[in-house]
């Protein structure tokens, strides 16, 4: 399950995260890679420094207000948030994020990978996400402050910036239900129930059954 969330980041956010951007922060990406991956990413990342906190709280505070991410992710943990920047001739080809991530003193899987686009798409030219999909490839380049989550383990590739730059802030998360299918149907039952609750009384057989059923799924397939 690929979900697309459009304005994550407010104007302050994004001004705020488009001024940590100097050459003094920035390093090669490659640096980050691991064996092969080294030869075929070609970007820039910055060293955020005493910035990182408040990045991160940047980053919660926008998922938290759009709540429908929760249910269709599932967060159990989010990895610390990667600013990344690629220049003219620059492109990350074709790969799979690895399975493990750190995060302060215990590994966490890294299920969903997730990448919110900081500059609007008419700036610069290439630098498209492109994940492929059991039903074929996908293209992103989304509006500034959209973001697209998809998971880890589709391998996927930023396609060759052109034209300007093409600045985002990527993240991985471990769900509390690592199988993608089972968090699909949880989001889409979850979508059904907040119709039901909208529509019907807290007494409606329907209604409750419904809610047996969410609780008792979750129950079941949450990794704790």
């Amino acid at each position: 399950m690929i979900v697309v969330a459009d304005a994550l980041f407010n104007s302050d956010e994004l001004d705020y995260l488009r001024a940590l951007f100097t050459d003094e922060r920035a390093s090669e990406g490659a640096m980050t890679a691991v064996g092969d991956l080294r030869s075929v990413k070609h970007n820039l990342q910055l060293k955020l420094g005493q910035h990182a906190g408040e990045v991160r709280n940047t980053v919660r505070s926008a998922l938290n207000r759009h709540p429908f991410l929760s249910y269709a992710l599932i967060p159990k943990a989010i990895s610390p948030p990667l600013l990344s920047v690629y220049k003219p001739g620059m492109y990350y080809g074709d790969h799979t994020d690895g399975h493990l991530g750190q995060l302060n003193d215990r590994a966490m899987r890294l299920d969903i990978s997730g990448t919110i686009f900081l500059d609007p798409p008419h700036t610069y030219e290439g630098g498209e996400l492109v994940v492929r999909t059991d039903q074929g490839e996908r293209n992103y380049k989304l509006s500034a402050g959209s973001g697209v989550f998809y998971p880890t383990y589709f391998v996927h590739r930023v396609t060759q910036v052109t034209g300007g730059e093409r600045r985002a802030c990527v993240m991985w998360f471990e769900s509390f239900v690592r199988d993608m299918n089972k968090r699909r149907m949880l989001f889409e039952l979850q979508q059904v129930r907040s119709w039901i609750e909208e529509s019907q009384p807290l007494s409606s057989k329907p209604r409750q059954t419904l809610v047996n059923l969410c609780e008792n799924l979750h129950r079941m397939w949450v990794e704790t």
